[in-house]
């Protein structure tokens, strides 16, 4: 059974890894400044530090630049729009689980997790 260490009442991040080492985060916010041209050292060190406060896993770090260079149409990203990056996923009660299953789908779909004490699934 997966843990997690920040969820919110019904949802899970996909980013479940250890936090990512500060020389994992410098090296994936150096290709920012290659997209981005007119981003300066202050906005680096700030970006860096709200990364590496916010507990990204490297999966997650490189997930959400890589997102902003591909989503991003301004000179400069807004340090919000790279830290607020996150992929959930919906969690279910047991009674909400049953409720999507049919004859084609099944709780074999599903994966079970306990959180606060609590059993939740979430779709594979």
């Amino acid at each position: 059974m997966p843990s997690t260490q920040r969820t919110e009442c019904n949802e899970i991040s996909l980013y479940t890894d250890p936090p990512a080492t500060t020389d994992q985060v410098k090296f994936e916010v150096k290709k920012l400044l290659s997209a981005f041209p007119d981003i300066d050292n202050n906005y680096i060190i700030v970006l860096i530090d709200r990364l590496l406060a916010n507990r990204f896993t490297y999966q997650r770090v490189c997930d959400a630049i890589s997102h902003v260079i591909d989503t991003c149409n301004y000179k400069r990203p807004m340090v919000a729009e790279i830290v607020s990056f996150d992929q959930k996923k919906k969690l279910y009660t047991y009674n909400e689980m049953c409720a999507k299953c049919s004859a084609n789908y099944s709780s074999e779909n599903f994966e079970r997790i306990e959180m606060n004490g609590q059993v939740r699934y979430f779709e594979k």
